[in-house]
């Protein structure tokens, strides 16, 4: 099986999305910088993706809270993408150990 791990980041926006060659779906995490009443916070949201059309169909896991606030928006954009490249470093690992063959394209 191959797998393709690419990440996408635009201003308070990362998007990992997972995806299998030959699949008719993907699965897309999305993590975003908000403000809040205190300060900022970074949250996270799983997707299903049709891969014909890229729309979601279903999510997968709710949107939580995955920082604390923080009136900082600079140091929370920087946690964020520290924290994406973690996850995807352990996503790629976990999948090679069940012996999927992974592509990652880097951070862009």
């Amino acid at each position: 099986m191959q797998r393709l791990i690419n990440v996408s980041i635009s201003s308070d926006t990362i998007a990992l999305i997972d995806s299998v060659e030959g699949q008719s779906w993907y699965r897309t995490l999305v993590y975003t910088l908000e403000a809040n009443e205190d300060g900022y916070c970074v949250y996270g949201i799983a997707y299903r993706c049709d891969s014909q059309t890229g729309r979601q169909d279903s999510v997968l896991s709710q949107r939580s809270a995955l920082s604390e606030t923080s009136r900082s928006k600079e140091h929370l954009h920087d946690w964020m993408i520290d924290y994406v490249r973690q996850k995807t470093v352990e996503l790629v690992a976990y999948y090679r150990t069940m012996g999927n063959m992974v592509r990652q394209t880097s951070i862009c």
